[in-house]
């Protein structure tokens, strides 16, 4: 048994609403939503807003979104790669019109395309944009609260022991793919973090590291550097081509753009087969 509530806004327009099938919903939660919604319309004179598809709505709070929490380009880059992939199938869908078998369903589809992980950040997106269209009182409520979620595998990581760190040095054939590893063994950086290192957030003389580029304000930090990987990124300075304050550390060897992780992913792979 599906439970709808029916009634009527601040301009007399009638506003039928589906809330959900039994046994997730009953006619006491049923009420108590029709109670919720009859208080809005009397004291706070909510109208029945106008017909918003799901792809005109994410635009609108992709670009408040962008501009409030001042967002890194690669946040940017991201979220809106996330939104073509929810836009594929709910896009068309009017925001008053998804329900929570729409979502469920919207899962089922991307399972059959990403791993659950990607599923599950896909769904968290939805949840955001549909939790700002609750607040500027387009729907009523956010139709993905409750939908059971894909279950993620848990990955069992192979953690390198302090002994086995040296002997995985020693496997390296490339010096800048040695400092790079060197760098994460040694400061405990996230990759993004590590990408975004410039020279002039270190302090060679000093042997001090400034994160000043992370994802968020508590991971900005000061990082003590041992002699040993102060001496490793002197020499890597000394032979790059890229030395200014505002060049990247790990810079691409001839066009100065970011390092490559997936280029050093081969370079860690070989020298742990070897190892």
């Amino acid at each position: 048994m599906s439970w709808k509530v029916k009634y009527c806004d601040a301009e007399g327009r009638q506003v039928k609403e589906t809330l959900g099938r039994e046994p997730q919903w009953d006619r006491r939660k049923a009420e108590a939503v029709l109670r919720d919604r009859l208080v809005k319309v009397e004291q706070r004179g909510w109208r029945k807003p106008a017909p918003t598809t799901f792809a005109d709505y994410a635009q609108t709070w992709f670009e408040r979104a962008e501009a409030k929490r001042q967002w890194k380009p690669g946040t940017v880059w991201a979220t809106r790669h996330r939104l073509k992939h929810i836009n594929r199938d709910l896009g068309h869908m009017r925001l008053a019109e998804i329900r929570p078998r729409d979502v469920a369903a919207f899962a089922e589809t991307q399972l059959r395309r990403f791993a659950a992980k990607t599923v599950n950040v896909h769904l968290n997106l939805l949840h955001d944009v549909l939790k700002g269209a609750v607040a500027d009182e387009l729907i009523q409520s956010n139709p993905v609260t409750g939908v059971e979620r894909p279950k993620v595998k848990r990955n069992c990581w192979r953690i390198l022991q302090p002994a086995e760190v040296p002997v995985v040095c020693k496997a390296f054939s490339d010096a800048r793919a040695l400092r790079v590893f060197l760098t994460f063994i040694l400061t405990g950086l996230r990759r993004s973090e590590l990408r975004a290192l410039r020279w002039g957030h270190f302090n060679l003389v000093e042997g001090t590291l400034r994160v000043v580029e992370s994802k968020s304000e508590e991971g900005e930090r000061l990082i003590a550097l041992p002699a040993s990987l102060v001496n490793e990124l002197m020499a890597h300075y000394q032979g790059s081509r890229y030395r200014a304050d505002n060049d990247y550390v790990f810079a691409h060897p001839t066009k100065g753009s970011a390092w490559d992780a997936d280029s050093f992913r081969e370079h860690l792979d070989a020298a742990l087969a070897k190892a």
